[in-house]
C-alpha cells in the first residue's frame, strides 16, 4: 500500500483501487508517480503542493476544493469526471526535459467528462475529442485552436477580442474558456448579451458548448 507520512503522500509504482485521496493538505508536496488508479476520488486542497507524473487514471473523479491553477504533467486519463473550477490548467502537456518520453503519444485523455467543471483558459493536448463531454455554457471550447485561429478572427461575433490568439500553441486539441471570466480578464466592453454570444458561438463548427 502507498505511504501516507507526516510529510504527505508518496505514491510510487503502485496500483490503487477504490480510494478517496486528499492531496495538498500539508505544507509538504505530495508526490504521485508511475502509479495506476482505478475508481478513486481525488480531492485537492493546495494544488501547488501536489506533483503527479506518468500515472494512469481510470474511472476516477477529481474534485478540487479550491480553484486549481496548475499544469498537469504527463498522465493518462480514461472515463474520468471533473468537478470544481480549473483555471489555466493544462493536460497532456509533457515536458521532455522533465518527464520521461510519453507512453501516450496519440491520446492522453479519452472518454472524460468535464460537464460539471468550470474551465477557464485550460488547454488540452492529445484529447480524444469524439469521446469527450465538454464543459457547458457559459463555458465553451475551441477545437484545434491554433489551426482554427484565422476562422476565429473572421467569425462574426458580438464582441471583439483576440484573447486566444496569444495563448494558443500548436498541438492543442482543445482550449476551454469561461465567458464571464473572459469578460473580466480581457475587459470586453461593451459587454454583449450572453445569449447573443452563446448563439453566435453555436454556429461555429469548431466550438463546443
Amino acid at each position: 500500500m502507498f505511504a501516507v507520512t507526516e510529510y504527505g503522500y508518496e505514491i510510487f509504482d503502485e496500483i490503487v483501487r477504490d480510494q478517496t485521496i486528499e492531496l495538498g493538505t500539508t505544507e509538504y508536496i505530495d508526490k504521485v508517480y508511475d502509479a495506476v488508479f482505478h475508481n478513486c476520488i481525488f480531492i485537492t486542497h493546495q494544488i501547488e503542493h501536489f506533483l503527479a507524473g506518468n500515472c494512469e487514471f481510470y474511472n476516477c473523479e477529481f474534485r478540487p476544493k479550491k480553484r486549481l491553477e496548475s499544469s498537469i504533467r504527463d498522465n493518462y486519463w480514461e472515463n474520468c469526471r471533473f468537478f470544481g473550477e480549473f483555471r489555466g490548467t493544462n493536460f497532456g502537456c509533457a515536458m521532455e526535459n522533465v518527464d520521461k518520453p510519453t507512453r501516450w503519444p496519440e491520446i492522453a485523455l479519452k472518454n472524460c467528462d468535464f460537464s460539471k467543471a468550470t474551465m477557464s483558459g485550460c488547454g488540452i493536448k492529445r484529447l480524444d475529442i469524439s469521446t469527450t463531454i465538454f464543459p457547458v455554457w457559459p463555458c465553451f471550447s475551441i477545437l484545434h485552436p491554433h489551426e482554427n485561429l484565422q476562422r476565429w478572427l473572421d467569425a462574426k461575433l458580438p464582441f471583439q477580442s483576440r484573447f486566444y490568439q496569444y495563448s494558443s500553441s500548436p498541438g492543442l486539441s482543445a482550449e476551454m474558456y469561461h465567458w464571464p471570466s473572459m469578460v473580466k480578464w480581457y475587459k470586453i466592453n461593451p459587454v454583449p448579451d450572453p445569449e447573443d454570444v452563446r448563439s453566435a458561438l453555436s454556429k461555429l463548427d469548431f466550438i463546443r458548448l
